[in-house]
């Protein structure tokens, strides 16, 4: 992103979000591979982990789309036509593949929330077993 807008807030934002994701990834993984036998206990507690994991992600894709269609908006104005559809066809892109990482991330803070039996449902069950 740096190199299309030259913004140091763009840039900073970007890895202020990456690294919340990051550092919540690895606060869980610590969090239920300490607690293996009790991981339905471990899942409780660390509801706060993914909820923020996932958050950030929808921020984070969130600010990157809008950042990436305001940039080739930009850029589109100084083209030819075909030039304009190619860059209308990559803004269409980035708008559908963070909308889709998006949604997918509020699903599983919807389901790890709003779901108190998250871990004895039979789906978890099934699979961890």
């Amino acid at each position: 992103m740096y190199r299309f807008s030259h913004n140091r807030y763009i840039l900073a934002c970007c890895c202020t979000l990456a690294g919340v994701e990051l550092g919540t990834g690895f606060a869980w993984a610590k969090q239920v591979s300490h607690a293996a036998p009790e991981w339905r206990e471990a899942m409780q507690e660390s509801r706060w982990i993914i909820t923020t994991s996932f958050v950030a992600s929808v921020v984070l894709d969130t600010f990157i789309a809008i950042s990436m269609c305001h940039q080739l908006w930009r850029s589109r104005m100084m083209g030819l036509k075909r030039t304009r559809r190619l860059v209308d066809k990559l803004m269409r892109w980035t708008i559908q593949t963070g909308a889709l990482t998006s949604v997918v991330s509020v699903a599983v803070v919807l389901m790890v929330n709003l779901c108190r039996s998250l871990c004895t449902a039979p789906i978890i069950t099934v699979i961890w077993h």
